[in-house]
């Protein structure tokens, strides 16, 4: 639907036709998603949560809605949502990611680290690394910040802000020589990224 018009030109017809049938689920869904698009994030978790009420067992749907309620700040119904996800799919990897961000920004560290360690057993990825070191260093294990920073990039060498989150994790633990190398990785990435260094 997308594809010839604008996303608030979609959010309109989506609108029409939720007007003709307002038990249209999938209208629901698509006009959530391009209220994601546009960033209004409030109006994506009513549509998403309102499409929810007709599809009470599907996990993608609490995973998109908790993601709508956590761009917005409100972790603790992002989390409620996410654990409906992941209780309906126990491997659900994306569910997994966001519900360790979650914790993260709850100040749930332990929670956090267990749904990194979570994520890696699905799948060992650049993320799901970044994301455990991330959890280590709010929990101040900065030696193993640091090695799943490296194993992170040694997943993904080209993503600038691990280097970056590298190269101060290194600074602040003053290791200076190490962190001129990682920022020298950041410059070679993105030449203009001067102005956060």
């Amino acid at each position: 639907f997308y594809g010839s018009m604008s996303y608030y030109d979609a959010i309109e017809q989506y609108s029409k036709a939720l007007e003709l049938d307002p038990d249209f689920d999938k209208a629901y869904i698509s006009r959530a998603a391009a209220y994601t698009r546009i960033g209004d994030y409030e109006k994506a978790a009513a549509d998403y949560d309102r499409a929810l009420v007709f599809n009470e067992k599907d996990e993608e749907l609490y995973y998109l809605s908790a993601r709508a309620w956590h761009l917005q700040g409100k972790n603790n119904i992002a989390l409620s949502k996410l654990n409906q996800a992941i209780s309906l799919k126990g491997n659900f990897l994306e569910a997994y990611q966001e519900r360790a961000v979650v914790h993260m920004n709850l100040e749930m560290y332990d929670e956090a680290l267990e749904d990194c360690k979570r994520c890696l057993r699905l799948k060992e990825d650049e993320r799901g690394y970044y994301n455990l070191a991330q959890v280590y260093e709010k929990l101040e294990m900065y030696n193993e910040a640091e090695q799943a920073y490296n194993k992170s990039i040694g997943k993904n060498k080209r993503v600038a802000g691990t280097h970056y989150a590298l190269a101060l994790l290194q600074y602040n633990r003053k290791k200076f020589f190490e962190a001129s190398q990682s920022v020298i990785n950041v410059l070679q990435l993105e030449p203009n990224h001067l102005e956060g260094i």
